[in-house]
């Protein structure tokens, strides 16, 4: 079920401010969460940007 509901689980390695809503307001409904954190303070993109350009890299 986590797998077909859209927009919980990412499906490239970039995390948007969208999917990040999504995944925490599952976390919290589940209770494995107690608040949300801030996108912007938590979430560093730049590991993800990486890989996808090592990606295009090789072809």
């Amino acid at each position: 079920r986590l797998l077909g509901t859209e927009g919980v689980v990412p499906r490239n390695p970039m995390v948007t401010r969208e999917e990040w809503d999504a995944i925490v307001a599952h976390d919290l409904a589940a209770g494995t969460v107690r608040g949300q954190g801030d996108y912007t303070t938590l979430v560093d993109m730049s590991y993800a940007e990486r890989a996808i350009a090592d990606m295009g890299n090789k072809g």
